[in-house]
């Protein structure tokens, strides 16, 4: 599957790799907060394997802030993305400007950062 979770200090930490749909992401992210049995209080796209976003259009991105966005508050509406590569930096820096106001959210280059 190209998308692996694991939660740590109450973060929930989505690596997504090789191509992946919207749909897919988002129904990974509702099973795995079903699951976890502690409150999350970030969610952590690292996106560095990820071969989808590349075609992503300006619409799916503000499709996917604003599927982000529903489910928002079961992250206590904090998201960071790890995207290492020019593209994928730009495009989530561009997704920033569809998200709801509510919603913080960062992009870094790396998980150190």
């Amino acid at each position: 599957m190209p998308i692996n979770s694991e939660s740590r200090d109450g973060v929930l930490i989505m690596r997504l790799t090789a191509e992946y749909a919207f749909d897919e992401w988002f129904t990974s992210l509702d099973e795995t907060l079903a699951a976890l049995d502690a409150p999350v209080r970030a969610l952590l796209c690292d996106l560095t394997g990820a071969e989808g976003i590349k075609q992503r259009s300006s619409e799916d991105l503000a499709r996917g802030i604003g599927m982000m966005t529903e489910r928002a508050e079961q992250f206590s509406w904090r998201v960071a993305a790890v995207a290492p590569e020019d593209i994928h930096f730009g495009l989530l820096r561009m997704a920033e400007a569809y998200g709801d106001s509510k919603l913080r959210t960062r992009v870094f280059r790396s998980e150190d950062d």
